[in-house]
Parts: C-alpha cells; sequence; structure tokens
C-alpha cells in the first residue's frame, strides 16, 4: 500500500511539474497573443471571416471582407476564432486565444506520446520542452491560421494509435474512437493533408502486423464510420450549395496550384524541410552531441516508434513537392520529431543526459542575455536608462539562473531551461515591441477613428480592416472598398488606405488628410536607427523609412 501511495505521489508531481511549465510558456506567449507583434497575413481571413459568421448568423458558408466565399479551407479555424470572439470579444486577445491554448494542450501532448512510444520520465520532459523551444512552433501558437488546430488533431490520432500499436491485449474501444476523431478534426482544420496519415497508419499496422495487439474490428469500423461522418458533413454540405467554387477554391488551394512533380526541385526543398524541421531543434541535439559516447539510437523494432518515423518522413517528403513551401508545413511533424528526440534522450544514463543538457544550457543561455543586451543598449541611446538598466539586471539574474540550473538542476528544470531559449529571448526584446514596432497601422488607425461617429471604410487592403477592427474591438462596422471609385462623397466618412495613389482623389473628394507611418523592416542601417534613437528622432525615422497609412476624413 505504501508503495502504490508513494508511486501514486510521483506521478502527481510529475504532472504538476507538467503542467506549470506549460503554464509558463502560455504566460511568456500571452503579450503575443494580446498585441499584434508577429501578425501573419493569413490571419485576416478568418477573424474577418468568424466576424462575418457571427454577424449574419450562417455559420457553415465562410466568407471575406466583401462578402465573397472563401471556401479554400474548412470551417475550423472561423469556429476558433468564434469561440474567441465569445469569450474575449473581438479583440486581438479573441482572436488568438485558442490557438494559445491548442498549443499548450499540443505541448501535454507530446509529453504523453513520448511516454508511449517508451521514453522515460526525464525524456518525456525533453520532448515537451524542445517543441516549446521550436521557433516555428512558438511563432504559430499566437498566429490564428489553421496550422494549430491541424496539428491537435494529427497528434491526438499519434498518441491513440500508438497506444494501441502498444497495447499487448485488446485495446480500450475508446482509443479507436479517439485517434480517427483525431484525424477528422484534423481534417475540419485544414483538409487533406490528415488524409496522408492514414495510408501511414495502414502499412505500419501491416509491416509489424505480428506486433498488433487483438483487434477490436467492431468498434474500429464503427469509429472510421463515425469519423467519416465528422470529417465530411461540412464539404457535403457546401458541395450542396457551391459544387463549382468548392472544387475550384478547395481543390485549387490543396493541390493543383501547389502540387510540382520535378524530382530535382523536390530534392532542393527536401533539404529545406528538413532544416526547418530540425534545426530549431539544435540546443537539445547539441546536448546530445556535446561528448565522447553517444547510445545507438535502435532499430526500428517498435511499430509505435515506426508510425513516428514514417510520418516524419512522409511529411517532409510530402512538402518537398509544394511550390509554395512555407517552413510551418513541417508542423505537422514536429511533436512526433519531439518524441523521437525524448526517446533518444532517455537511452543516455540519467546522470549523463543531466550532464549534457547541462553542457547545453551553458552555450544557449548567452542567446537571450544577447537580445537583453542589445535592447538594453537601444534604450540606453534613447535616454531611458532606467528602463536599459533593469532589463540587463534582469537578463544577468535569468543567465546567473540558467547556470546554476545548468549545474544543479533536475532533468526537467535543465530541459525546461534549453526548450526556453527562443521563448526567453523572444522575450527579452518585448520592450523593444513596445518602444520601436508599436503603433503599427492597426493601432494607429483604431485610435484615429475612436470617438468619431462616422462610417469607417478601408481601401482595398484586408489585412487593415482586420489588424483594425481587432483594435477597435467591432471588425463589422468597417466597410470595405475595392477600388478608388467606391470612395463615397458625403460624409462623415473615414477612409484608411495604404495606397498612395489615393491621396489626390480623396482631397478632390475635399477628405481632410493625414499621413502616419509604422516602423521599418528593411531599407534602413542600423546606424540610422541609433542616430534616430540618440535624438529623439524616432517620428521622423518612421516617417523616412516606414510605410505610410493615409487617414482621411469627410466631416
Amino acid at each position: 500500500m505504501q508503495h502504490r501511495a508513494d508511486s501514486q505521489n510521483i506521478t502527481v508531481r510529475i504532472w504538476v511539474i507538467c503542467v506549470l511549465l506549460i503554464a509558463a510558456f502560455v504566460v511568456l506567449r500571452m503579450p503575443f497573443a494580446l498585441w499584434q507583434f508577429e501578425v501573419h497575413s493569413d490571419e485576416q481571413y478568418y477573424s474577418i471571416g468568424a466576424a462575418k459568421m457571427m454577424a449574419t448568423g450562417d455559420y457553415l458558408v465562410p466568407r471575406g471582407v466583401a462578402g465573397d466565399l472563401r471556401l479554400k479551407k474548412p470551417p475550423l479555424p472561423y469556429y476558433y476564432a468564434v469561440a474567441g470572439y465569445t469569450m474575449f470579444g473581438q479583440s486581438v486577445l479573441g482572436a488568438k486565444i485558442m490557438w494559445l491554448l491548442t498549443g499548450a494542450i499540443i505541448l501535454g501532448l507530446t509529453f504523453v506520446l513520448a511516454r508511449v512510444i517508451g521514453a522515460t520520465v526525464g525524456g518525456a520532459f525533453v520532448a515537451m520542452t524542445a517543441l516549446a523551444g521550436h521557433r516555428i512552433f512558438v511563432e504559430n501558437t499566437t498566429q490564428h491560421i489553421p496550422d494549430m488546430p491541424l496539428i491537435l488533431g494529427i497528434t491526438i490520432a499519434l498518441v491513440c494509435f500508438c497506444k494501441i500499436m502498444q497495447s499487448r491485449d485488446a485495446p480500450p474501444p475508446w482509443l479507436y474512437y479517439l485517434g480517427y476523431g483525431g484525424i477528422a478534426y484534423a481534417i475540419l482544420a485544414k483538409g487533406m493533408l490528415a488524409l496522408v496519415f492514414l495510408p501511414v497508419l495502414l502499412i505500419v499496422r501491416l509491416i509489424y502486423r505480428r506486433q498488433m495487439p487483438p483487434g477490436r474490428i467492431g468498434h474500429e469500423l464503427a469509429a472510421v464510420l463515425l469519423a467519416t461522418v465528422l470529417a465530411t458533413w461540412w464539404f457535403v454540405a457546401i458541395w450542396l450549395r457551391y459544387p463549382d467554387e468548392l472544387v475550384s477554391q478547395f481543390v485549387g488551394d490543396q493541390l493543383t496550384e501547389k502540387a510540382s512533380f520535378s524530382v530535382i526541385d523536390a530534392l532542393a526543398r527536401l533539404r529545406k524541410t528538413i532544416t526547418d524541421l530540425f534545426l530549431p531543434f539544435i540546443p537539445f541535439l547539441l546536448a546530445f552531441a556535446l561528448g565522447l559516447k553517444w547510445p545507438k539510437p535502435g532499430r526500428l523494432q517498435n511499430p509505435a516508434v515506426a508510425l513516428c518515423v514514417f510520418w516524419i518522413v512522409v511529411v517532409l517528403v510530402l512538402f518537398a513537392f509544394s511550390t509554395a513551401l512555407f517552413e510551418r508545413y513541417i508542423l505537422p511533424a514536429a511533436p512526433a520529431a519531439a518524441a523521437l528526440i525524448g526517446l533518444y534522450a532517455s537511452r543516455f544514463e540519467p546522470a549523463l543526459l543531466t550532464k549534457r543538457l547541462g553542457r547545453s544550457i551553458r552555450v544557449f543561455s548567452f542567446l537571450p542575455l544577447v537580445v537583453a543586451g542589445l535592447a538594453s543598449y537601444l534604450f540606453w541611446v534613447a535616454n531611458q536608462q532606467t528602463t536599459g538598466i533593469g532589463i540587463a539586471i534582469t537578463a544577468a539574474l535569468l543567465f546567473i539562473l540558467s547556470w546554476w540550473i545548468a549545474a544543479k538542476g533536475a532533468i526537467w528544470a535543465k530541459s525546461a531551461i534549453l526548450g526556453g531559449t527562443y521563448v526567453l529571448a523572444v522575450a527579452a526584446a518585448l520592450p523593444l515591441y513596445f518602444t520601436l514596432i508599436y503603433p503599427m497601422h492597426g493601432h494607429i488607425a483604431a485610435n484615429h477613428i475612436k470617438g468619431i461617429s462616422a462610417k469607417t471604410y478601408v481601401l482595398n487592403n484586408r489585412r487593415l480592416v482586420d489588424q483594425t477592427g481587432l483594435v477597435t474591438n467591432r471588425i463589422e462596422d468597417i466597410r470595405y472598398l475595392t477600388t478608388i471609385d467606391d470612395i463615397p462623397n458625403t460624409g462623415p466618412a473615414i477612409i484608411l488606405a495604404t495606397d498612395e495613389t489615393a491621396i489626390l482623389t480623396l482631397e478632390n473628394l475635399g477628405y481632410y488628410i493625414t499621413l502616419a507611418h509604422d516602423f521599418p523592416t528593411s531599407g534602413f542601417a542600423p546606424s540610422q536607427l541609433i542616430d534616430a534613437l540618440r535624438q529623439d528622432q524616432l517620428d521622423s525615422f518612421r516617417r523616412a523609412y516606414g510605410s505610410q497609412l493615409i487617414l482621411a476624413y469627410l466631416p
């Protein structure tokens, strides 16, 4: 009885640590869910589409800012935004919160996946924190685009089917329902990619058929049927109403517009997909390499491990044949890759793994320190010495803590520090985001129209509708104009535009023009920025190098 109680206490302690680490990740990423620091060009479709769903009551057909059909992606990302809006209004947090929470769940599932395929508890912590430090994953946790719900569905499926393959007896029926449900969830998030998981699963089960547990054919068939209904209901409903548009938009976006069949080009792209997936794991990969002895990875005798490996290979090769090769495309394979990293870490003796993680911390702990040092220097140049000193002291204390953990910490603590390298480096730059990057166009426009009783129009810039509407909390109140000819000639009206060719037309119609600029991302030398900060001329620097925002008002 005492042994069982001790075992239960250890299990509870492990999960408490796991939850606390995930909570720390959410806290560090929360500023990027509250402010528009990392904006993705596709976010507009889902925030605006969700607002239109709430305004019209039509939650079946996604529509764009001009009321046009948006059938390139299934409805789940729009429902994510609707759920966020319901909790926090049509705000930046409302648009992003479900993605951040989904990222947190994926981290927990990665811990579980690592344990299922055979990793030790320490290895599972390595897996979870390695994913938490993956730059592409981190950025996507606060970008409201379809990738996070897609990864969640795939990771659920991986956990369930790996658990089934590891079972000695007939597995619980719910694993089949949840596993195939995860695939259906992923299909409703982004479409056809999740279907590729099915042949991978079938091939692994055939190769390792002698190691498969006794099946539950009836439950599996029922799970497949239920998942098919869940995955296809929206497509059937849209097909009945808009068959031609569904084919041209959805199939075009998923296949015909992006597919390439050049093997030579694919080999070149394969290098990029491999780099995109594994390079952000370098703090942990380097930890394994920092020594003279390495455990052998072992053969693919475990079907659950084989499923993870095959899935990673398929994702990397599949997207090598895509002409639109965005780095986020590798993310469905990231939890599986992190779990395998955790499994390999489990092959080290605990003392040796602890030592290797500590060595890697001593190498990578300088990265947040360098970023904080740069931020501190820029604040010092800008005559904000108190802020600069505060950043420097905080970074120095964190650096000392990192080295102390590198010497004395447990595996979970060292994994957390090492996995937090990128997240902490970005957090160290937050004061610069507020000082330099803010205000952006959306925030400038929102402040301009605040308190003015007039209809607001945006001229031919969908992203500006999204960014302004999320700050004002009323996306649907902003009207969209396609061309200059659509500009109203009677007031009161506010026009927001970025095309300078509209200025003459607006002036001829009697609009009062105000120009504003955001922070430039290129086209200047670092010395010019430093001079602007030193001379307190940041506004002039924005005007010289930033992109222009036109604010027009007709009384």
